[in-house]
């Protein structure tokens, strides 16, 4: 069965849906009270970063956030990214990662590192297809498991322009 899916930046009203599309995928990430609150500060300033979502039946069923890192890594972003289950292998994840992409080469992101959990073949898969490099795996302390245990991370990494001297590589 075809869905059609549409794609824009996320709203507050929003959160909600986010919120359980993330717990659905992943566990618990951040309240929505919190997702609300970050959706509309990059509203406020694209600059600090983006949340996209995806509709189908008036459902969130894809969402990504990207977050540029600040100081001296002010030209990198972090990217996390969850599609539905049910309607993944649909080029949702696709046209979520390439809104992503076109947001930070707006903004002068010259590299994003995106996240996901070990084992999670589908994000990987997007990730590798899209030309990400796997560079690390990671605990890091806001991702935990359904029982509030922390996961194993892996983190992906591409440039989106040319890397300075990678020539002489």
């Amino acid at each position: 069965m075809e869905r059609s899916v549409a794609y824009r930046r996320a709203k507050a009203g929003d959160a909600a849906g986010i919120e359980s599309l993330v717990q659905r995928c992943v566990g618990p990430w951040m309240p929505k009270s919190e997702i609300r609150i970050d959706v509309v500060r990059c509203a406020q300033n694209e600059g600090v970063g983006v949340h996209m979502v995806a509709f189908a039946s008036g459902q969130v069923v894809g969402h990504v956030r990207a977050e540029r890192k600040a100081g001296d890594f002010e030209h990198v972003a972090v990217i996390a990214i969850c599609v539905a289950p049910e309607i993944r292998r649909a080029g949702v994840g696709w046209s979520l990662l390439a809104g992503v992409e076109q947001w930070a080469v707006r903004n002068g992101i010259m590299r994003l590192e995106g996240i996901c959990k070990v084992g999670d073949h589908a994000a990987a898969g997007l990730f590798q297809k899209a030309g990400y490099v796997c560079e690390a795996l990671a605990m890091w302390g806001y991702a935990r498991n359904r029982d509030g245990e922390f996961m194993s991370m892996q983190q992906w990494a591409r440039y989106l322009v040319p890397r300075p001297n990678a020539a002489a590589e």
